[in-house]
């Protein structure tokens, strides 16, 4: 079987499986749509998880791996392959969450989110990542 079209591309703060799906927590958007805001590029992300939702079909085995590149083709991430096993989903929807602790983003920019199963490249979009100029709770003015 071939491994399902990917629909969605969600990414968080984090993501948690439940029963009935997942859960994202402090979501930043859908791809292409995210925009992330950091103090400062010098200073890595705490946590970035990335929801895959899928099209229906594709059971089986797989070898699973993401890999983020900036604007001049650079590698920030290339995470090992990890083995999916989606069973007997012929008619059914995925969701395959990833979570990464520590990303740097070396400069503010959009950068390429590249999903590659079985070690060919599957899917891919992007998403921004920007410098808050301020982000001192206590400068935040109200009306």
């Amino acid at each position: 079987m071939q491994f399902p079209k990917i629909k969605y591309c969600l990414i968080a703060e984090d993501v948690r499986a439940e029963r009935r799906g997942s859960t994202l927590l402090g979501l930043y958007g859908i791809c292409p749509d995210v925009k992330i805001g950091v103090g400062s590029c010098d200073f890595p992300i705490q946590r970035l998880a990335i929801l895959l939702i899928s099209d229906q079909g594709g059971g089986g085995a797989y070898e699973i791996s993401v890999r983020i590149i900036d604007d001049k083709d650079r590698v920030i991430l290339e995470s090992p392959p990890g083995k999916v096993d989606l069973g007997e989903l012929a008619d059914k929807k995925a969701h395959l969450g990833m979570t990464f602790v520590g990303l740097k983003f070396p400069h503010p920019g959009v950068y390429r989110i590249i999903i590659l199963v079985n070690r060919s490249e599957h899917y891919q979009n992007s998403f921004e990542i920007f410098e808050e100029k301020n982000t001192d709770p206590q400068s935040i003015q109200t009306t």
